[in-house]
């Protein structure tokens, strides 16, 4: 009966799933749109490619792991695409900080696939690279808290991925009941994590998403200042310029345009 639960319970988290890679892409459709990356952040989406590629991994050495490697195996392909598109609409600073961090995580995941894959074998390998996608899971639900923390500070939720964050926390839910059921603290214990972590970005989401919250308008082009969103001006729109106010005097009871405010009176002409 347990066993036919946690089968039931594995495909529902199989599914769930696939609708974590697809949560950002009405986000990635604001960004296509935008032509810009605005203000979002590119952690959650290489950390996601990096917790799929460990995961397919897994995955391949295991006996049963074909569903891991099905889903995993579209997992990388969507978080390659976001990854590509936030590239080509960044700003050139924030390309090479991407490219770089990009290479960094590749570059542990093979190293972490080589060095596990030549030292050890058979179920201790299993074990070992299992608890590495431990570390992975608490990372992917890790990766939107620096949003929260900044909704925190600028007392706006413009630019966090609630969608993302919900769907997460039903995956959460979902996989920590299949490792409840199947005895794998490797699978419950991070998926628990994910869960509470999940649970209070949602609740700050909507303390903050409130009347007086800051929500970013549509069409609004942001700047950064030390690393605070600014609005600028609507797009196509030029920046509000105070119009001089002009000062009046009377000649003979009529009305004298005189000179603008803060402007020399030395270009009136006279007659």
């Amino acid at each position: 009966m347990v066993a036919h639960l946690a089968a039931v319970f594995g495909y529902l988290g199989v599914v769930i799933s696939v609708f974590v890679y697809l949560a950002p892409v009405l986000t990635f459709m604001k960004i296509y749109g935008e032509k810009s990356t605005v203000g979002y952040s590119v952690m959650p989406y290489t950390v996601a490619l990096m917790s799929s590629g460990i995961w397919l991994y897994y995955g391949a050495i295991e006996k049963d792991g074909h569903l891991l490697i099905g889903v995993n195996a579209f997992g990388c392909v969507v978080e390659t695409v976001y990854i590509i598109m936030y590239i080509v609409y960044s700003p050139p600073h924030r390309q090479i900080r991407t490219i770089r961090l990009l290479s960094i995580l590749l570059s542990i995941l093979c190293t972490v696939i080589l060095f596990t894959f030549f030292m050890w074998k058979g179920n201790t390998r299993e074990e070992i690279v299992s608890w590495i996608c431990f570390g992975a899971s608490i990372s992917v639900y890790a990766a939107t808290v620096g949003s929260v923390v900044r909704a925190i500070r600028t007392r706006s939720v413009a630019f966090m991925p609630i969608t993302l964050t919900c769907v997460l926390t039903v995956n959460a839910i979902i996989w920590g009941v299949y490792g409840f059921l199947r005895g794998d603290a490797a699978i419950w214990v991070p998926n628990t994590i994910g869960l509470v972590l999940g649970v209070v970005q949602v609740i700050v989401y909507l303390v903050l998403r409130g009347p007086d919250a800051t929500v970013a308008e549509p069409g609004l082009e942001m700047a950064a200042v030390d690393g605070e969103p600014l609005e600028v001006a609507a797009a196509g729109e030029s920046p509000a310029v105070a119009e001089p106010q002009l000062e009046m005097a009377a000649v003979d009871g009529e009305p004298l345009e005189v000179a603008a405010v803060g402007e020399s009176e030395l270009g009136l002409e006279v007659v």
